[in-house]
């Protein structure tokens, strides 16, 4: 369900969102996306990748995409390759924008329930 879910928890530490990648994630949403803070964040909502969620699972996806961009397009046209990751990171960069908006309106509405 996850691909992820595979991946060491150090491999995110370690990993450098590219600049392009990141200065659009920035455009988006403001600050810059942590790929630490994402995974966790999707290993918490998802309890520990066991519980399906549409967001979750299209985060997953987009994160997998980053990380690993080659595995996701064909390597006989580098042309083509090139393209389909650059736009990959774009899509990624939106998406991680919006996801994020998203989870911080629920997490206010919460807590907004909670006090009242």
């Amino acid at each position: 369900m996850y691909k992820i879910k595979e991946i060491p928890e150090k491999h995110f530490k370690e990993f450098e969102v590219p600049k392009t990648v990141q200065k659009e994630i920035i455009e988006y949403h403001g600050k810059p996306l942590d790929p630490l803070a994402a995974y966790r964040l999707l290993k918490k909502e998802t309890k520990g990748f066991t519980k399906a969620h549409p967001q979750a699972e299209q985060a997953d996806q987009l994160l997998h995409e980053l990380l690993f961009p080659e595995k996701e397009v064909k390597k006989n046209d580098p042309t083509q390759a090139k393209t389909q990751i650059a736009l990959r990171k774009r899509k990624l960069a939106r998406t991680a924008s919006l996801l994020k908006l998203k989870l911080k309106l629920k997490l206010k509405l919460a807590a907004q329930k909670q006090s009242a």
